[in-house]
């Protein structure tokens, strides 16, 4: 794998456009004296890939997007907010009783331990 990183050309799906493949040829350029953007950040936004796909002046805002509320989840698809939470912290332990049954006669205290400042 290290060999054909170092070596070997790049390979791009039919899907890859060639805009896409330019600036991605260009920004993978092994040789640093040659790679695109060695001449500074606006040799990179001057790449047609810019001009056509991204809105350079939308993707530089400096102004974050206004929160409606603490909780406004309006930005968000449904698909996603409608989940459960399955990785969400809950108390309590949630060891299987077969794992639990590997640390019996264990017991932790934490009250020796140095306060942290």
């Amino acid at each position: 794998m290290y060999q054909k990183i170092l070596q070997d050309p790049l390979v791009f799906g039919s899907e890859i456009g060639s805009e896409a493949r330019s600036i991605l040829t260009g920004l993978l350029t092994r040789d640093p004296a040659r790679r695109l953007g060695v001449n500074g950040a606006e040799e990179i936004r001057r790449h047609p890939f810019f001009e056509k796909h991204i809105d350079l002046e939308v993707a530089t805002e400096k102004d974050p997007a206004a929160l409606q509320a603490q909780c406004d989840m309006s930005n968000f698809d449904t698909v996603f907010t409608a989940e459960e939470a399955i990785d969400s912290y809950v108390d309590g332990s949630h060891l299987s009783q077969i794992v639990q049954d590997q640390f019996a006669g264990f017991s932790y205290d934490g009250s020796h331990m140095p306060i942290s400042a």
